[in-house]
This record gives structure tokens, C-alpha cells and sequence, in this order.
């Protein structure tokens, strides 16, 4: 079945059924305080923008990268290739809200630092890394005809997979 983004669809019938009694008093939390504080039209609701603490911590993990790797993360978000201290975390700092300026969003920054591609192999893991720590929903690109490379993700599917298992047991004691 299909959901929409925002749990919120009054008007259609397929949300409506599919509502707990959770879910609807979230709704009712959420939408108390959509009410009580007005948001502005440019900030973003689903935290997709970047807070100073996210671009500090990304900024810091970027000086881990060879300097080849900082090179080109640089040259690809920014447009211009100059030699720069890549040990130094205020420059990418400044990349960083130099490159929010004109685009927003946290994720369209962090799919275009993924779709950059590495000489080494060990900056490709830690763009990774970064990659999977800062996007809330990790959306899979690869067909499933494909292995899962995310060793990650595939840890995440399996405690979740065990996590099921031993609430179905409990269910069967009690």
C-alpha cells in the first residue's frame, strides 16, 4: 500500500483505514504544534536543511579524506579546484554553506558527495559513512537483482529481523 510522505491525508480514504489510534494521536500532537508555532515558508519541516551542527560534524569527517579525495570533493561541490589545506575543517565549512546558499536541501548535498568517485577505495567508505549517518530513511539506489553493498543497512535489517522474532515469541508466552 502506498503512503503518503506526511501522515496527515485527511482526504484519503486508503490513510484514513490504515490509522492506528498512534497514529492519530500523533497527528494531533503534530498538528497542535504546527498551530501553536507558524513556520516560515522556507524553513524545511522534515529536517532536511543543515543545522550548524551537521555541517561541523560532516566539515570535520571530510578532512579524514586523502588529499586527492578532499580535492575532488571540493572541486565538485564547489565548481573550482585550488589547493587548499584539506587538513583544515573550516574549509569545508565554508564549502558547505557556500554550497547551501543556492541549494537547500541536506540530502541533494549528500547524494551528489555519494555519486563522487573515488581514486582510493578508503575515501569512497568514508563518503559513505558520512552518507548514511546524515540521511534520515536510507533510500536504496541499487535494482534488487543487486547484492546490498551497505554493510550497514544490512546490519540494521537484521536486528530488526531478530527484534520481530523475539516480540513474535514474547506474544506466544504471554
Amino acid at each position: 500500500m502506498e503512503c503518503h510522505t506526511l501522515p496527515f491525508k485527511d482526504e484519503c480514504e486508503k490513510c484514513f483505514v490504515a490509522m492506528s489510534s498512534k497514529d492519530v494521536e500523533r497527528i494531533e500532537i503534530f498538528s497542535s504544534i504546527l498551530t501553536k508555532h507558524e513556520i516560515t515558508e522556507k524553513k524545511i519541516l522534515n529536517g532536511d536543511s543543515f543545522s550548524s551542527e551537521d555541517a561541523a560534524i560532516v566539515s570535520e569527517k571530510l578532512t579524514e579524506l586523502s588529499p586527492e579525495g578532499a580535492k575532488a570533493v571540493y572541486s565538485e561541490l564547489i565548481g573550482t579546484s585550488s589547493d587548499k589545506d584539506w587538513r583544515d575543517w573550516r574549509v569545508f565549512l565554508q564549502m558547505i554553506f557556500t554550497w547551501e546558499e543556492e541549494n537547500k536541501d541536506k540530502r541533494q548535498f549528500l547524494l551528489k558527495l555519494r555519486s563522487i568517485t573515488f581514486a582510493d577505495e578508503s575515501d569512497a567508505d568514508k563518503i559513505q559513512q558520512i552518507v548514511n549517518s546524515h540521511i534520515k530513511g536510507y533510500y536504496q539506489d541499487s535494482s534488487p537483482s543487486e547484492p546490498i553493498k551497505n554493510a550497514l543497512y544490512l546490519a540494521n535489517r537484521q536486528l530488526q529481523a531478530k527484534e520481530q522474532l523475539i516480540q513474535k515469541m514474547m506474544a506466544n508466552i504471554g
